[in-house]
């Protein structure tokens, strides 16, 4: 059965219109019906704007392209935005897609398909401007690199060569320089640069704060971010430009002052070397990226200070152990030195006794300095054999305790564990004989350890007077000994009982740890 479409009143093609109309023209997109023109072997070459709504010469930057072909109203168009649309034109098939319009300088989110009978060739673009949205996903990306970068360094000069090396190759530069108020509050000094010729880069290392023809000194001077895009804006802002060569005049900048302890510490100025219109996208992204470096600045600055300041502390700490340890030694080896010729002479049976003495006292100081100098270099600690760092504890012991020691050992000559069982080691037996100078009153010591290749054991005992561990569980160092053997996956063990001396076992096992 044939179907007939029913005909319509002139009244209702004539309101189909008007709505359709208000439609195209309300629509928040922009909308343009366009003609296809091949050339004389079918191939499409450009299109004509035939109709456009009103939302298309704000989207597109165009002004009345009706009645032009793309490649007039857009000479610097590329090919492929023609070869999609004649696909669309030839084929009948629709198209959706986002791409960059190189010649408008957007991005665009493009719903294409065809319009009207088949052999006209002709198609219907339905498009949005997606450029703010495209530039705050790549500045994010951007930031999300730079800020990474920043975060793992922590000295001025790495944080300097970070945001140089982004400026030139991310953000678009073609001169950069950073430049800090240092010492001198009158002048600005510069830390990094880049992008200029070797005798500008020299020239421009200092110079005061109210220089007249540098941009850079007005920004921080003010404290004022400028956004100049042309050469006519910095002149009018800055009319005095003589004695500045012409690599240093770029078409336009962006100069950004930063603050590090809420003080103007510096700024960052970015030259282009073409005219550049700012959007606020860029110059968001910008300020935030000069933050993000003050504040890197800042926590380097901090660091620096903090690593001074224990620096300065480990040096208070070895001097007051040289004094208190090792000085305290060799002024008594001194003492009783002095004593000898007189002894001697008086064939005084104690003179021996004192020159075991002098030996002990000598031989105390010198593990003590050996010790402090594993101190001030700790990598040396795990090249320093076992049985190297054993006997340097005890003989420094001796020195300051009239004690017997025996050491007992079983293993390979030369006894290197890992580096990290090494030192765990040697700590707990540093804080386990600290623990037998200062309270067992021992009068013997024995310190039984051997080692193989995969195991490691140790025990030490002493005759003194003994403690309630239950009692003493955090003290004596017994916590900072049980954390060391933890360290490593070691057991410990420490028994003792009031006037039973103490007995301290270790053990570790590479299937353990």
């Amino acid at each position: 059965m044939n179907r007939q479409l029913p005909d319509y009143p002139e009244e209702t093609l004539q309101d189909s219109e008007a709505k359709y109309r208000k439609i195209f023209h309300q629509i928040d997109r922009g909308i343009c019906i366009c003609q296809m023109l091949f050339d004389e072997d079918d191939i499409p070459y450009d299109y004509v704007f035939l109709e456009i709504n009103a939302q298309f010469e704000s989207q597109t930057g165009m002004s009345n392209p009706v009645g032009k072909t793309a490649r007039e109203s857009v000479p610097a168009l590329e090919d492929y935005w023609v070869e999609i649309y004649g696909n669309v034109a030839v084929s009948r098939e629709d198209v959706r897609f986002e791409q960059f319009a190189a010649g408008l300088e957007r991005w665009f989110d493009v719903y294409a398909f065809p319009y009207g009978q088949a052999d006209h060739y002709r198609f219907c673009i339905v498009f949005n401007d997606i450029t703010a949205k495209k530039n705050a996903e790549k500045y994010s990306e951007l930031l999300l690199s730079f800020t990474s970068s920043l975060s793992n360094v922590l000295t001025e000069e790495a944080l300097t060569d970070i945001l140089i090396a982004e400026g030139l190759r991310e953000f678009g530069a073609d001169g950069i320089t950073v430049a800090l108020i240092v010492d001198d509050p009158t002048m600005v000094e510069i830390i990094g640069i880049a992008g200029y010729p070797e005798d500008v880069s020299k020239r421009w290392i200092n110079f005061p704060i109210d220089h007249p023809t540098l941009p850079i000194s007005y920004a921080i001077r003010e404290n004022k971010a400028l956004w100049m895009r042309n050469a006519d804006e910095r002149q009018s802002l800055i009319p005095q430009t003589e004695g500045l060569s012409a690599e240093e005049q770029h078409q336009s900048w962006a100069i950004l002052p930063f603050h590090v302890n809420n003080a103007v510490n510096g700024a960052i100025a970015l030259g282009f070397n073409a005219p550049t219109d700012f959007s606020i996208g860029e110059k968001n992204f910008l300020l935030t990226v000069t933050e993000y470096y003050a504040q890197a600045l800042h926590r380097a600055r901090l660091t620096e200070t903090l690593t001074h300041h224990a620096a300065s502390q480990e040096r208070q700490r070895l001097s007051r152990d040289l004094h208190d340890s090792v000085k305290q030694l060799l002024f008594a080896s001194s003492t009783l030195a002095q004593s000898l010729p007189r002894l001697w002479q008086q064939s005084n049976p104690r003179s021996r006794e004192y020159t075991d003495d002098v030996v002990n006292l000598n031989r105390a100081a010198l593990a003590e300095l050996q010790t402090l100098l594993l101190e001030m270099r700790p990598e040396a600690i795990v090249a320093t054999p076992f049985t190297i760092l054993i006997t340097n504890l005890c003989n420094g012991l001796r020195g300051h305790k009239s004690i017997e020691i025996e050491l007992v050992y079983d293993g390979p000559e030369k006894l290197l564990l890992p580096p990290d069982v090494h030192v765990a080691m040697y700590r707990l037996t540093q804080e386990t004989l600290n623990n037998v100078n200062k309270h067992s009153h021992a009068s013997q010591l024995l310190i039984s350890y051997g080692a193989d290749v995969d195991t490691f054991h140790m025990t030490i005992s002493d005759n003194g007077i003994g403690f309630e561990v239950e009692e003493h569980g955090v003290g004596f160092g017994l916590h900072t000994m049980r954390e060391w053997a933890d360290s490593i996956g070691a057991t410990i063990q420490i028994v003792s009982e009031i006037g039973e001396g103490t007995h301290v076992t270790v053990k570790w096992g590479k299937r353990n740890a």
